[in-house]
């Protein structure tokens, strides 16, 4: 993750992304609240914030969602910004507002970490993608055991695609053993 750019939370400060924003600095992501659009583009004239990632409240009150948002689209401090909204999922009429508006990603609650995590890291990547990861990734918070030297181990799928998982342990491995998962 670049260290330059945060992750920017916008919507009521006090209410759901306070708890959403300390998860996501515990994740070692910077990260900005703002109430508005235009609180975000003040904090970043001010403080030199950049955005890559804006997650966006689902119940954001806007009259216009998307010109509030193309105003942080097209900002300097935006680093190829990707909006994600989050919060409870909204019935399909604030869906098709949100889509409108550019949000093209969501969270919707309970978000579990494996959840956050990919999502960021996804929004961090992209549009920098290698060529290697064409394929369409899941993420999981699936738990699962791996046998190493005939020893059992608690582990979880982070994510998965057709062409693999990335299975998150402890500890890492020693390199050329041989891992079963299960």
């Amino acid at each position: 993750m670049p260290n330059d750019s945060s992750v920017l939370a916008l919507g009521d400060p006090e209410g759901r992304l306070a708890e959403l924003t300390q998860r996501i600095r515990a994740l070692g992501f910077s990260t900005v609240l703002a109430k508005t659009p235009q609180d975000a583009l003040a904090a970043a004239g001010e403080r030199g914030h950049r955005y890559r990632v804006a997650l966006v409240d689902a119940e954001l009150p806007a009259l216009d969602l998307d010109s509030a948002l193309s105003l942080l689209r097209r900002h300097p401090s935006a680093d190829h910004l990707c909006f994600v909204a989050v919060g409870p999922r909204p019935g399909g009429e604030d869906r098709a507002r949100l889509r409108a508006a550019g949000v093209e990603r969501a969270l919707w609650e309970p978000i579990g970490d494996h959840e956050l995590r990919f999502e960021l890291n996804r929004c961090y990547a992209s549009p920098f993608q290698p060529a290697d990861r064409d394929e369409l990734r899941a993420a999981t918070s699936w738990n699962a055991r791996i046998f190493v030297a005939g020893r059992q181990k608690a582990c979880s799928v982070y994510s998965i695609s057709p062409k693999g998982a990335f299975v998150a342990t402890p500890r890492p491995q020693v390199r050329g053993a041989k891992v079963v998962v299960e």
